[in-house]
């Protein structure tokens, strides 16, 4: 008999989590596993998904999302509260899993992110089902800003979980540290196809992808660091969010126009596409616990260059297979993107050295390791 598992999920839209959880759960689903996805915001998935998603009663549509986000900023900006700055399930929602849980009898549940609050109270009321906790963020980040009004009920959580899955060695041993025990690391897995296509290193054009978000992925450095470019060499960025008009009038304000070709979120085949039509990759990013856009542009042979931080240390192993800067520093990150700019033989130095480290990211590889973490490696079952 199959062990049946669901993944407890918070969001289906554009971003880096969500186009993870597709490719996980499409693949864990395409080797046959019994996988149900329950998620408490009612989204239709940007990425393709292969499994019907389960949405609770009185789930946050469109309406009740804008609602929420309205309340968030009056709690934190104007009347000065603690807040949680990422949208969790309410105990409502949480009622309406208990029961799905019941009616279907899964073995084990994946709980993403905030659905970890809930961890301990699933553990008392299901001891016998296995339990796992997915981050994507550094602990730090969960307990100051995304759950920061929840942040016992998350640490419980922690807690209740049977295992913890974090993206970084750097996060296993700070969750250690703290106390945590049954932590393992695994990586996010290459989310797009085409591996044997290989990046023009002659092109003049820097490939950036990411959330429009000026403050977490660092867009104000872009702009400082398109003020330096050749006038031969242009800065592609795709990706779409919360600050589109911000970053727009940025561009405008600076009067980068012809520098920063803004081409709106891609996906699929165009995104494959933006990164081939270039020749470096550039993360501006302040944070990142991981920093899945950096494996992909690995993948196509891109030269990589990006500031200092959890996830591009942990990928780029300390200048082993691209180019780091420390973070914020923008001279040290515009004199190091001018050396491959002038220099194609450090592009293919460096190009080389992306598609070898991206063999570690492989979806089958990772897809293995979540059947061992799962119980459902074949035999098992």
């Amino acid at each position: 008999m199959k062990n049946k598992i669901l993944f407890a999920i918070g969001d289906l839209r554009i971003g880096g989590v969500a186009r993870v959880q597709s490719v996980i759960v499409n693949e864990l689903s395409r080797r046959n596993h019994d996988i149900d996805l329950f998620s408490f915001r009612e989204t239709e998935s940007y990425y393709p998904l292969f499994k019907k998603v389960i949405f609770p009663e009185k789930s946050l549509n469109n309406w009740r999302f804008q609602k929420l986000l309205i309340q968030t900023g009056i709690n934190k900006y104007i009347l000065r509260r603690t807040v949680d700055m990422i949208t969790r399930p309410n105990d409502k929602h949480f009622e309406n899993l208990v029961k799905y849980v019941r009616e279907n009898k899964y073995s084990t549940i994946v709980l993403v992110e905030q659905w970890i609050i809930y961890a301990e109270k699933l553990k008392q009321m299901f001891p016998e089902m296995k339990l796992i906790g997915w981050l994507h963020l550094d602990l730090n980040h969960y307990e100051t800003y995304h759950l920061a009004k929840s942040k016992n009920q998350f640490l419980d959580g922690l807690r209740g979980c049977d295992r913890l899955i974090v993206l970084t060695q750097e996060e296993k041993n700070v969750l250690e540290n703290r106390g945590f025990e049954k932590v393992q690391v695994l990586h996010n897995p290459l989310t797009l196809n085409d591996t044997n296509k290989v990046v023009d290193l002659n092109k003049k054009i820097i490939s950036w992808v990411g959330r429009i978000d000026i403050l977490y992925k660092g867009l104000d450095y872009l702009i400082e660091i398109a003020k330096s470019l050749p006038d031969d060499w242009k800065i592609r960025v795709a990706g779409s969010g919360r600050d589109n008009k911000k970053f727009k009038k940025l561009i405008e304000k600076n009067r980068l126009t012809n520098k920063i070709l803004w081409v709106g979120p891609k996906n699929g085949e165009e995104l494959t596409n933006h990164y081939l039509n270039s020749s470096i990759f550039l993360m501006t990013s302040r944070f990142e616990s991981f920093g899945l856009v950096l494996v992909e542009a690995m993948n196509y042979g891109l030269p990589i260059i990006a500031f200092s931080q959890t996830g591009s240390d942990e990928i780029l192993k300390n200048e082993q297979y691209g180019l780091v800067a420390e973070n914020g520093n923008i001279k040290e990150i515009s004199d190091k993107l001018m050396q491959l700019i002038s220099d194609k033989n450090q592009r293919e130095f460096w190009s080389k050295k992306s598609k070898e480290r991206s063999k570690d990211f492989s979806l089958e590889k990772i897809a293995i390791e979540w059947e061992h973490i799962l119980g459902t490696e074949p035999g098992n079952e």
